[in-house]
């Protein structure tokens, strides 16, 4: 039977596991809008610092102009989140005698 901490780690894991689906299907989202609005794909990274200032470029009717920002609000949200995740979980390997050799 696996101890407390490891139990907690593991559910922190499936957390983090659960955001970064959430973090495909947004990708997915704004890539449709872009898709279904005839942009071409940036050369770049797209969700990358450059690829979101491109994100503001497009020409888009409002109300896909707003969908795309709100979803690029949320996509910057749930990956702080995993970052968050990322260091509680690295700060517990740091800290397990059990994670090392």
């Amino acid at each position: 039977m696996p101890d407390e901490d490891t139990l907690k780690c593991r559910r922190q894991i499936a957390v983090r596991m659960g955001i970064l689906e959430q973090i495909v299907r947004l990708k997915g989202r704004i890539q449709g809008v872009l898709h279904s609005n005839r942009i071409p794909k940036d050369t770049g990274y797209l969700f990358g610092e450059a690829g979101r200032k491109w994100l503001d470029s497009p020409v888009l009717p409002d109300e896909e102009r707003d969908m795309l920002a709100r979803l690029v609000v949320e996509l910057g949200r749930v990956s702080a989140q995993v970052a968050e995740l990322d260091k509680t979980l690295a700060r517990h390997s740091l800290n397990d005698p059990r994670a090392g050799a």
